[in-house]
C-alpha cells in the first residue's frame, strides 16, 4: 500500500526532527545553565567584595592588576581610600612587575574601604570592601582584590581664546551613557563627572567610551557645551573662542 501524502514509508528520515530535537536540547541546557551562571557570578562577587559597613579592624588587603587580555600591570597605581563618616585616599601603592599590590588597611568606625585603579588609557573601577560579612563576623585572613582593567577614553580639551592664547581656570562637566560587557549587563550606566582646570589643555582620562556631553564653564561665566562620541583611545577637542 502507497503511503498516503504527508505519511513517511519505512526508513524515511523525518526531516526536521533533528534541528527540532536539537533546539530542544539547546533550550534545556540553557535553562539549567542560566541559573548556575548567576549564582557564580554572585558567589564571584561576593567572595571579592565584601562592602559591609561597619567598625573595621584593619589588616591586609592584597591583589593583582591585569589588562584586557589577562598580563599584569606593573607600576600601576592602586588608591585605597576609607568610606565612612569622613573619606579621604589614605594610602597609595605602586604595582610591582608581576601587577601585585597590598595595603595595611588602618582600623576605620562605621566604614568600609575602596579601592581604585585605572586612569590613563584604562578605564577606572572601583572595588568596595570590608573585613566584615554580612552577620557582622570578622573576615579571616585578609582580603584578596583582583582588577582586570579595560580599555578606555581619554578626552583632550583644547580652549583657545580670541588671541590664540590657551584659556585656563575651567571646570568640566562630562555626561553620558555607556554600556558595560560582561555577563549580564543589559541596561546602560549613567556618568556625570566634573573636573577642574587651572589651564589647557584639559585632560579626562580613564573613561569608559560613550556617548554624551560636555559643559566648559570659563571665568567670566561664559559656558561651552557640546555633543560628542567617545571611542576608545585618545579624543582631542580643539574650541576656538
Amino acid at each position: 500500500m502507497a503511503p498516503l501524502p504527508g505519511d513517511f514509508g519505512p526508513g524515511t528520515k523525518q526531516r526536521g526532527s533533528l534541528p527540532r530535537r536539537a533546539f530542544v536540547a539547546l533550550l534545556a541546557f540553557m535553562m539549567l545553565t542560566l541559573p548556575l551562571l548567576v549564582a557564580i557570578n554572585f558567589s564571584t562577587s561576593s567572595q571579592m567584595i565584601a562592602a559591609t559597613r561597619g567598625d573595621q579592624p584593619g589588616g591586609l588587603i592584597e591583589g593583582r592588576v591585569f589588562d584586557h587580555e589577562g598580563q599584569p600591570i606593573g607600576n600601576h597605581t592602586v588608591q585605597l581610600s576609607v568610606t565612612g563618616p569622613s573619606s579621604w585616599v589614605s594610602h597609595e601603592v605602586q604595582t610591582d612587575p608581576y601587577g601585585s599590590f597590598r595595603f595595611d588597611a588602618p582600623p576605620a568606625t562605621q566604614a568600609s574601604y575602596r579601592l581604585r585603579a585605572g586612569g590613563g588609557s584604562w578605564r577606572w573601577q572601583a572595588r568596595d570592601v570590608g573585613f566584615l560579612r554580612s552577620d557582622g563576623e570578622l573576615i579571616e585572613g585578609g582580603l584578596q582584590v583582583d582588577f582586570d582593567l579595560q580599555l578606555g577614553a581619554v578626552l583632550v580639551l583644547k580652549v583657545l581664546g580670541k588671541g590664540g592664547s590657551p584659556m585656563g581656570h575651567a571646570e568640566v562637566r562630562l555626561t553620558g551613557e555607556w554600556a558595560e560587557s560582561g555577563l549580564l549587563r543589559f541596561s546602560p550606566r549613567v556618568l556625570d563627572q566634573t573636573r577642574s582646570f587651572s589651564s589647557s589643555p584639559m585632560i579626562l582620562d580613564g573613561l569608559p567610551p560613550m556617548q554624551g556631553r560636555v559643559s566648559i564653564s570659563l571665568d567670566g561665566g561664559r559656558v561651552v557645551s557640546f555633543d560628542l562620541e567617545l571611542p576608545v583611545g585618545e579624543t582631542m577637542k580643539h574650541i576656538q573662542l
